[in-house]
C-alpha cells in the first residue's frame, strides 16, 4: 500500500473511531451520568494531543502544546467543580480558570490555523473583527439581558464574557480560513468543527444558566463534540503538515471595508450610550471584552495594510529598475551605476571600470523562425551565462597586480537583445579577459525545445583609469561604436549567431 493509501486508511479509521466514542458518550451522557462522560471527552482529547505530541506526530509543536495546556486547566476546573470532596462553590478568582485555559486553546489553535503563513492577508482578521461585532450585538439583544434577569454576579458575567467573546474571535478566523481553502486537510475541517461547537456551547452555557448556574444536559453534548474533534484534529495525519491559507490576497482598504471598520470600533460605545439613555445598567462585559479585542484587531490590520504597501512600494521599485523577463538591471539602473562608478574612479576611489556592450547576432532570425517565446528563452539563458561569467571574473580576481581589488562586474539588459557589463578593477587586460569568458559561454548548446543552438555576439568595450574623467554617456558611446566595429568585423568574416542549430520538432 502506497503512501496514499496509509494516508487515507488513517484518516477513515480516525472518523470511524470518532463516530464510535461519540455514539457511546451519548449513550453515556443520556442515561444520566453527563459529568462521567463529559470527562471522558476531555481526557480523550487531552491524551490524544500529548500522545502525538510525545510521538512528534504533529507539525507545529508548540502551537498544540499550547491546545494541550489549555486542555489540562479545563481538565482540572471540571474536575473540581464536580468532585464531592471540594467545597461548592468555587473561589471567585477561580472563575478564571476556564477563559485562561480556553485562551491557551485557542492561541494553539489560532496558530495552527495560521501556521507558517506570514503575508499581509487580512481577510482573517476582518473576520475575527465582523464576529466579535456580531457577538457583541447578541451579547446586549440576548445574552445579558438574561444574565441580568437570573442575578447573575458581576463575576460570573465577567467570566462569561471572555468565554464568548474569545470563542467568537477565534471562530471568525477559523471559518475565514476553511473558506481560502475549499479542498481543506481533514485536520483543518476537525479544528474549525471545534471552534465552531465551542463558540456555540459557550453562548449555549450561559443563555441556559438559571440562579443556581446549573446548565442545560444537552450543552454537554456540544462540549463532547468539542473535545472529541480537537483529539480527531490531532490523530489526522494531516495534522503533521496542517496549514492554513494557501494564498493571500493583496491587503487593500476600501471605503467599505474602512466604514466596517468604523462600525466594528464604534459599537460598544454606541451600546453603552443607548443603555444609558434608557435607564439600563451599562454592559461592562461587552463594553470590557468587545474593546479589548476590537482595538488590537484593528491595530493588527492596520499593521498588515501598512506592510502590505510596502511590500508594494518596493515591488514596484525593484520593477521600475530591473527588467521583467530577466531580471537584470535595466538601462535606468545601469545608467545610475556607470555614472557612479565614473565618479568614483574619477576621485580616485576605483582603480579603473570597464564597459561591454554586448549584442547578439541575427537574434532576429530566432524570433522570425521560431516564436517570440523561443527568443524570450534565449534572452533568459544569455543573461544567466553572462552573470556566471563576470561572477567567474569576479572569483578569478586580477592577477599581476598586487594589493589592488579584484573585479566586480554588473551585468544588466540594456534593451531588446543588447545587454551592458560594468566592470570595476584594474583595467589592463579585463576587457579581453571578460570578453573571452563571455563568448565561451555563449557558445556553449542551448536546447530551447525546437531549437539547439549556440549564440554569438559582438561585443565592444570602452574603458577609464583611476583618476581619469570621463562621463558616463561617452564610455557607453564608445563601447556601443565598438560594439559595432566588431558585428562588422563578423559579417565580413561570414560569422552567424545560430551554430549548429535543428528544427527539431517538440515531442
Amino acid at each position: 500500500m502506497g503512501q496514499r493509501g496509509r494516508t487515507t486508511g488513517r484518516a477513515t479509521a480516525v472518523a470511524v473511531a470518532l463516530v464510535l466514542v461519540a455514539a457511546v458518550l451519548v449513550v453515556v451522557h443520556q442515561a444520566g451520568a453527563p459529568v462521567p462522560a463529559l470527562l471522558a471527552a476531555q481526557g480523550i482529547s487531552t491524551a490524544v494531543v500529548a500522545v502525538q505530541l510525545v510521538r512528534r506526530g504533529v507539525a507545529a509543536r508548540r502551537a498544540w502544546w499550547f491546545v494541550l495546556v489549555g486542555l489540562l486547566v479545563l481538565d482540572v476546573d471540571l474536575l473540581l467543580h464536580h468532585v464531592p470532596a471540594v467545597p461548592q462553590p468555587l473561589p471567585d478568582w477561580w472563575l478564571a480558570a476556564t477563559p485562561l485555559g480556553l485562551l491557551a486553546a485557542l492561541l494553539g489553535v489560532a496558530q495552527l490555523l495560521i501556521g507558517p503563513h506570514r503575508g499581509h492577508d487580512t481577510s482573517v482578521v476582518e473576520s475575527a473583527i465582523f464576529t466579535v461585532t456580531t457577538t457583541t450585538l447578541l451579547w446586549g439583544v440576548v445574552v445579558q439581558p438574561h444574565l441580568a434577569q437570573i442575578g447573575a454576579s458581576s463575576a460570573a458575567q465577567l467570566h462569561a464574557g471572555a468565554s464568548v467573546f474569545l470563542s467568537s474571535a477565534i471562530a471568525g478566523a477559523g471559518v475565514r480560513v476553511a473558506l481560502a481553502r475549499p479542498d481543506g486537510r481533514g485536520s483543518l475541517r476537525y479544528v474549525v468543527a471545534a471552534l465552531s461547537l465551542n463558540l456555540i456551547a459557550q453562548v449555549a452555557r450561559v443563555v441556559t444558566w438559571e440562579h443556581d448556574l446549573a446548565r442545560a444536559p444537552w450543552v454537554g453534548l456540544v462540549w463532547i463534540g468539542v473535545y472529541l474533534s480537537i483529539a480527531a484534529a490531532a490523530a489526522h495525519p494531516d495534522s503533521a503538515h496542517l496549514v492554513g491559507l494557501r494564498s493571500p490576497r493583496t491587503a487593500r482598504l476600501t471605503g467599505v471595508r474602512v466604514a466596517a471598520l468604523a462600525l466594528a470600533m464604534a459599537l460598544n460605545p454606541v451600546v453603552v450610550a443607548v443603555q444609558q439613555l434608557t435607564g439600563a445598567a451599562p454592559d461592562t462585559a461587552a463594553l470590557l471584552f468587545g474593546t479589548l479585542l476590537i482595538a488590537p484587531l484593528v491595530a493588527v490590520l492596520l499593521h498588515q495594510v501598512s506592510l502590505a504597501q510596502a511590500d508594494v512600494e518596493a515591488r514596484m521599485a525593484y520593477q521600475a529598475v530591473h527588467d521583467p523577463l530577466t531580471g537584470l538591471p535595466n538601462r535606468r539602473r545601469v545608467d545610475e551605476l556607470a555614472r557612479t562608478l565614473v565618479d568614483r574612479v574619477a576621485s580616485g576611489g576605483s582603480p579603473g571600470a570597464v564597459v561591454l556592450f554586448v549584442d547578439l547576432d541575427d537574434f532576429k532570425e530566432v524570433n522570425d523562425t521560431y516564436g517570440h517565446g523561443v527568443g524570450d528563452d534565449l534572452l533568459v539563458i544569455v543573461a544567466q551565462r553572462l552573470a556566471e561569467a563576470v561572477g567567474e571574473q569576479g572569483e578569478r580576481g586580477t592577477p599581476g597586480e598586487r594589493g589592488e581589488p579584484r573585479s566586480e562586474g554588473v551585468v544588466a539588459r540594456f534593451g531588446g537583445d543588447e545587454f551592458l557589463v560594468l566592470l570595476e578593477g584594474p583595467v589592463d587586460g579585463l576587457a579581453e579577459r571578460a570578453s573571452a569568458a563571455i563568448e565561451a559561454r555563449l557558445a556553449e548548446p542551448v536546447d530551447l525545445g525546437p531549437l539547439v543552438t549556440s549564440a554569438r555576439a559582438s561585443i565592444g568595450s570602452a574603458q577609464v583609469r583611476r583618476g581619469e574623467s570621463r562621463t558616463a554617456s561617452s564610455l557607453l558611446s564608445e563601447a556601443d561604436a565598438a560594439m559595432y566595429a566588431d558585428k562588422r568585423r563578423r559579417r565580413r568574416r561570414g560569422g552567424r549567431a545560430l551554430n549548429g542549430t535543428s528544427g527539431r520538432a517538440r515531442g
